[in-house]
């Protein structure tokens, strides 16, 4: 098969995946409350971005009404996730209305935008929690802690959420376990609520180097000599990651994959069309998020070239792969919609099982440029 058609029929699948996901799935039931007070029931087009625009539908509707945040008090999803509109102040000294992320409610409110948070204490104004890094010489990073003065200042009242101070991390979920606590401690009494997450889509591209090396055996037992030569080919494909939070996320790959590897008795050469999926775990740093990934990973063979440099001949084989695979890399989130990064990934994976005159096991290294939005 043609690469380019088959890359161009990978796309298309994905593209038709994803709309699908975005139009169906991401179309869940919940609300919003206008500006009368008056809440209206519907459906709500969960977008990766949701602080400038609310796209809703009421139930005998077909198209989607878009609605900005001064045109809403506030909206939410059945199965949880609220923002409410709000008058911040933006990097131009403006003041915008957005719609934040409504992470906790309690005797201190806290809210999301993008990288940043505000909280909020009844009657009082919005206070701003942000984070910003200072790099040095680019090799230390200085850590911005002045967050942790205004949690401080905001629990004076209570002595044993002062001590947990020092290991909150700046992300949604440790400041959402702190102001649970201190709810906790100086209200227990009073109701609370906590923002469910909602399942979060991105698609994405990546593509980079692939090295691969080869071990054949015989019946699975006894590796064949001499030892293979690795040779160094491409990789590259599409992925969705979805997500319920800043930190574990399931991301099911379609990729390309050539791989290639021989010695003086014996060539492995394939293409092969691979489907991985994969749990990621992401630390939420800030600016730079280290992550690491472990996952299965099945391909099919489009194109092969196996044979017995000896007599010449051509190995039979299942034209299929199918093994584990794990990685780690760096993600640089560049806006709420966008981030790219770098990734290391190892791969094990078996052509021809028994039952086949010989067994390839292939290590795999691969070295990947990928870009989410």
């Amino acid at each position: 098969m043609d690469l380019r058609l088959l890359f161009s029929l990978v796309f298309v699948l994905l593209q038709v995946t994803y709309a699908y996901t975005q139009r169906n799935f991401n179309a869940q039931e919940g609300f919003y409350i206008n500006l009368d007070n008056d809440t209206i029931h519907g459906k709500i087009r969960a977008l990766n971005d949701l602080s400038e625009e609310l796209h809703f539908r009421k139930e005998s509707q077909k198209r989607f009404k878009v609605f900005a945040p001064t045109e809403i008090k506030e909206f939410g999803f059945k199965s949880g996730g609220h923002y409410v509109s709000k008058n911040i102040a933006s990097s131009e000294k403006k003041n915008v209305n957005l719609f934040l992320s409504r992470l906790f409610t309690g005797q201190v409110t806290l809210y999301q935008y993008d990288d940043i948070f505000y909280v909020q204490k009844e009657n009082e104004e919005l206070i701003l929690l942000e984070q910003n890094n200072t790099v040095i010489d680019e090799k230390y990073v200085r850590e911005d802690k002045r967050y942790l003065g205004i949690l401080r200042l905001l629990t004076l009242d209570c002595e044993s959420v002062q001590k947990l101070i020092e290991r909150v991390d700046f992300n949604a979920d440790d400041l959402t376990d702190f102001f649970i606590a201190y709810h906790q401690c100086v209200a227990p009494e009073n109701e609370s609520t906590q923002n469910k997450r909602t399942l979060k889509v991105k698609k994405g591209i990546k593509a980079g180097a692939s090295f691969s090396k080869v071990t054949s055996y015989r019946d699975g037992v006894t590796p064949s000599y001499p030892e293979f030569k690795a040779f160094n080919h491409y990789t590259g494909g599409m992925y969705l990651n979805l997500s319920y939070n800043d930190k574990i996320s399931i991301q099911p790959e379609v990729l390309i994959t050539k791989k290639e590897s021989s010695n003086i008795y014996k060539q492995y050469s394939v293409v092969n069309l691979q489907l991985p999926i994969s749990l990621y775990y992401t630390f939420p740093t800030g600016k730079t998020r280290p992550f690491l990934s472990v996952g299965y990973v099945f391909g099919k063979t489009l194109k092969d070239n196996i044979k017995d440099l000896r007599f010449d001949y051509k190995i039979n084989n299942s034209k299929s792969e199918y093994g584990f695979r794990g990685g780690a890399g760096l993600l640089f989130p560049l806006s709420e919609k966008l981030d790219i990064g770098i990734e290391y990934t190892y791969e094990r994976t078996l052509t021809n099982g028994r039952g086949y005159d010989v067994q390839f096991g292939v290590n795999t290294n691969n070295i990947i440029l990928c870009a989410s939005f």
